[in-house]
């Protein structure tokens, strides 16, 4: 079975990062696997290297949906290919797939990462449309397929939820062998400090701006409460200026793209996230196999993992005001104890229930 994985690009992000975790779960005897991405971006960081030697990689450069030369482009690599099905990530590599599919003759599998709330009405058009050619839309959650669904007016029967995932087992023993005085060392943290974490791409939708001037507030009056935040994005120069007009860069700490994340949570106390929206939460549940606890908005993801008090809180809001509510309810609760029950809510998310779905589709498709 020839399988052609089309996302727009492959940056640091969830959705590559389960491209991942799908690529080393297929078995290469049975699956031959091609990696087409459409858009280059020279100067950021990408995950190209960490991809198997067993993947086919395909690299184009369109440059928008005029691009006539990146049309031909990916028509010309997909007639060689000839996959047997494409599964497209993100909605310009959905789109571009579903409108060559009739010249193609394959069929085309679209995923939905996220409840995108400001979609455009010509954008929510497009997806209802296209639908009518789509084989299945994957929805990464209960959450998405539902909010889709009712958004583009769309059965809920054309979905399928197929929950991201990651390799627990790996991170567990890699959070097992961390040693977290020395990572905390590294940072400038206290054996005592209070250490909350986010990992994320900073933008607008992940809402760190908000972390900032709250967490800036809830430590003000106590040094030794720190925040790590992880990633890179448009909003780092913006957020970079906040935490020094908020005089508060001794306690929060912008650190870039970490390749191995899994060593900050180890060290970290709780994961935080105030996003606006989300689609499932893979950070969130890093940080659950890690044994740290999370703190998080209700999106979409994060409302099917969080048992209050057990492995976590909700932040009633993505406000300043009530994400410092849930920052000082959360560091009332004795965190430690929780470390069973989030690496038991990450057992759930493991990549090989994921890749299990993904091979039921691909033997769907083929009639096998």
């Amino acid at each position: 079975m020839r399988v052609a994985f089309i996302p727009n690009d492959f940056l640091v992000g969830g959705v590559q990062r389960l491209h991942l975790g799908v690529f080393a779960g297929l078995d290469p005897s049975r699956y031959e696997m091609h990696l087409i991405t459409l858009f280059e971006f020279s100067g950021k960081q990408d995950l190209y290297a960490e991809i198997p030697p067993y993947v086919a990689v395909h690299r184009l450069s369109f440059k928008g949906f005029k691009d006539v030369g990146g049309w031909m482009a990916l028509y010309r690599t997909l007639r060689s290919v000839r996959p047997d099905i494409v599964i497209a990530s993100l909605f310009f590599a959905h789109t571009v797939c579903r409108v060559l599919k009739p010249f193609l003759g394959c069929p085309v599998v679209t995923t939905e990462n996220n409840t995108y709330v400001n979609k455009s009405r010509g954008a929510i058009f497009v997806d209802w449309l296209l639908s009518h050619i789509t084989y299945k839309i994957i929805a990464v959650s209960e959450t998405v397929r539902s909010f889709t669904s009712k958004q583009e007016h769309i059965s809920s029967e054309k979905f399928m939820v197929v929950r991201s995932g990651i390799d627990v087992a790996e991170i567990v023993k890699k959070t097992d062998a961390v040693d977290r005085e020395a990572v905390r060392r590294s940072v400038g943290l206290g054996t005592d400090d209070l250490v909350a974490i986010n990992v994320a791409r900073l933008t607008k939708q992940k809402n760190q701006g908000s972390l900032i001037e709250a967490f800036a507030e809830f430590s003000s009056a106590r040094p030794n409460r720190k925040l790590l935040i992880l990633g890179e994005g448009s909003m780092y120069e913006e957020y970079a200026r906040m935490i020094r007009e908020l005089n508060a860069e001794d306690r929060i700490k912008l650190l870039g793209n970490i390749m191995d994340v899994t060593s900050y949570y180890a060290a970290s106390d709780f994961f935080v996230s105030p996003s606006h929206i989300e689609g499932f939460g893979i950070a969130h549940v890093e940080a659950f196999a890690c044994g740290i606890p999370v703190l998080t908005t209700k999106t979409a993801g994060p409302d099917e993992m969080i048992e209050e008090g057990k492995n976590g809180l909700f932040i009633a809001a993505p406000s300043p005001i009530a994400i410092r509510e849930g920052l000082e309810k959360m560091s009332t609760l004795d965190l430690a104890s929780m470390r069973d029950a989030c690496r038991k809510t990450a057992d759930r998310y493991d990549i090989r229930r994921t890749v299990a779905l993904y091979e039921k589709l691909i033997h769907d498709v083929a009639g096998t």
